[in-house]
């Protein structure tokens, strides 16, 4: 009996496949080549092992959809099998006819197909991405994916699925584990990713006295670095708050009205462990208006769930996003959301997640920020104001840090992993973890509703910046720093071992100063000569360096001494005297 078996592998953008019945095993080891440009060679090395000894197979059919390919190459041990193609504008339908079948149980037909396809990982930036088919195939199948790409395009950023790349001088390559038929794989290589920014505020006192205003910039974080290349007008300083975010102080006059723009460049990078971290804090699990702990749904699922990764399940499980609400979009409460699960855009995965997470005593906040997509669809964000996006947090106590998650992109793009990493294509503008509303992020502060005041767009040109001596004053016992660089300045320790002065900054915002009150320097020490001057040992991230300051209660004290002594020698002239 002979079985004409017709397989059908749908190649990227239409995964299915199918097999007659069980009556073969089918084994393939698909190794994907890229070259310097993107292009792949896809090299598919398949067995049809026989279950049956009286059914073997004579044809094989491949359809490759959403990429045309070339090339085509079909063989097997006795020479070529490809029959013919069919091509039409999606697809490609490879016919191929087998020389000699193997015949048996457990015997197989080996063979190999070969094309290329252009432009199969896509250069955004400074990172390459790329989108492999899912290989739905029957779950006796069995299946090694291997992904070879340059080494020059950089180290492995994101991938949606857990891997463990091997690099040599020239290639890496990526061994594909077992994973679910119906995930997709996809992976981004590179090593920073960078945008520049153009922010437009505006801010007005309506007020008939001065009043005080601050206005959210981009932060520094661990997975970001900022360059500021002008702040106008420039804020009176740059607070850093209990969540790190950056606040930029302004002080308005009666009915003043001013625009302020902040121009830059954000590098986007994988988490750096050395940049100093916001503990979470008591705030990061109780409840405020969108993230309601104490409400007993709430409560019921934190029980249920507790771990973050189940939180994070059951979110993705449960909503689903609906792009048409964007253009009217309302922030609802989470048990809102849970009523009317298939009405849900990102603040509702959001504020979901968090209130369970806080419920269930896992320090959690909300970021909201831009993201780059090529496909808004799969990746939605809102294209129509300038709050683009929001995605949650929440404090990993085995790792020490804050884990960002998305919980919306696992779920539109069904089977990508947001969970154990997120892309470099995310620019972090506000964290809300103290609030659930405030600071309102960058976009909150235009004149105009329908005007864009969030400008943010991809670079691959890098800033060539320097970094300026840190500016000390001595104030009595008050060190002032000021930092006039366009970048922050972190871990900052100064030190002196005659005033036993041991201070430590986490972070100075560019174009800003902190002040530290050093009372060791009022000691009657400093009338010593030596000590006329302060020498100050300072080390930070960016450099390290030296600063002596004029010590201003060495002269106070001196002053003091001379005029006791000038008393002191007074009196005795006049007792001399009476004498």
């Amino acid at each position: 009996m002979i079985l004409y078996l017709l397989v059908t592998l749908l190649f990227l953008f239409k995964p299915n496949f199918a097999c007659a019945a069980s009556e073969f095993t089918i084994q393939k080891i698909i190794n994907y080549q890229f070259d310097s440009l993107g292009n792949a060679q896809v090299i598919q090395d398949i067995k049809l092992i026989n279950n049956y000894s009286v059914i073997y197979p004579k044809e094989y059919q491949l359809i490759v959809y959403g990429q045309q390919i070339s090339n085509l190459i079909a063989t097997d041990n006795f020479g070529n099998i490809l029959k013919n193609t069919s091509v039409t504008d999606d697809s490609t339908t490879i016919y191929l006819q087998f020389n000699q079948p193997s015949i048996n149980t457990q015997k197989s037909t080996d063979f190999q197909i070969k094309y290329d396809v252009e432009s199969l990982s896509q250069n955004q930036g400074n990172i390459w991405k790329m989108s492999l088919p899912k290989h739905t195939t029957d779950p006796n199948d069995q299946i090694q994916i291997t992904i070879t790409v340059p080494t020059n395009w950089g180290k492995l950023a994101y991938s949606s699925l857990s891997l463990s790349p091997q690099t040599n001088t020239l290639n890496q390559t990526i061994v594909v584990p077992p994973h679910s038929s119906d995930q997709s794989i996809t992976l981004a290589f590179g090593e920073t990713q960078i945008f520049n920014f153009n922010l437009t505020f505006f801010l007005e006192n309506n007020h008939n006295e001065t009043k005080n205003f601050q206005i959210p910039l981009p932060p520094e974080t661990d997975t970001q670095t900022i360059v500021y290349t002008n702040i106008n007008p420039t804020p009176q300083n740059i607070n850093v708050d209990p969540d790190g975010n950056f606040l930029a102080q302004y002080q308005l006059l009666p009915n003043q009205k001013i625009s302020i723009i902040a121009q830059g460049q954000v590098q986007v990078h994988p988490p750096n462990p050395n940049f100093p971290q916001i503990q979470p804090l008591p705030f990061h699990t109780q409840t405020d208006q969108f993230w309601p702990v104490s409400n007993p749904i709430i409560i019921t699922h934190a029980k249920t769930l507790q771990s973050p990764r189940k939180i994070y399940d059951f979110v993705v499980n449960t909503l689903a996003y609906n792009p048409k609400l964007i253009q009217n979009a309302i922030r609802k409460e989470p048990t809102d959301s849970l009523l009317e699960p298939q009405n849900s855009l990102c603040t509702d995965f959001t504020d979901l997640f968090i209130s369970i997470a806080r419920a269930a005593s896992v320090p959690s906040r909300e970021i909201q920020g831009f993201i780059y997509t090529q496909n808004s669809l799969f990746q939605p964000q809102n294209l129509t104001s300038d709050i683009l996006h929001a995605w949650p947090q929440f404090w990993n106590q085995e790792k020490n840090n804050w884990q960002q998650i998305d919980p919306t992109w696992q779920s539109t793009t069904k089977g990508d992993d947001y969970f154990n990493s997120v892309d470099l294509n995310r620019v972090i503008l506000v964290f809300h973890g103290l609030s659930s509303l405030n600071p309102p992020p960058p976009g909150s502060y235009n004149q105009n509703l329908n005007q864009k005041t969030v400008d943010i767009t991809l670079t691959k040109n890098l800033l060539d910046t320097q970094f300026s001596p840190l500016v000390l004053t001595l104030k009595k016992s008050k060190l002032i720093i000021y930092n006039p660089n366009q970048q922050s300045i972190t871990n900052l320790l100064i030190t002196n071992s005659n005033f036993k002065i041991d201070k430590t900054i986490n972070i100075i915002p560019p174009y800003s100063y902190v002040e530290l009150n050093i009372d060791s320097i009022k000691s009657p020490l400093s009338v010593i000569p030596k000590n006329k001057q302060i020498k100050l040992d300072i080390s930070y991230d960016q450099g390290q360096v030296q600063e002596n300051l004029s010590n201003p209660y060495s002269q106070l004290y001196t002053q003091g001494l001379v005029i006791f002594l000038a008393l002191s020698l007074f009196a005795g002239i006049i007792i001399f005297k009476r004498k």
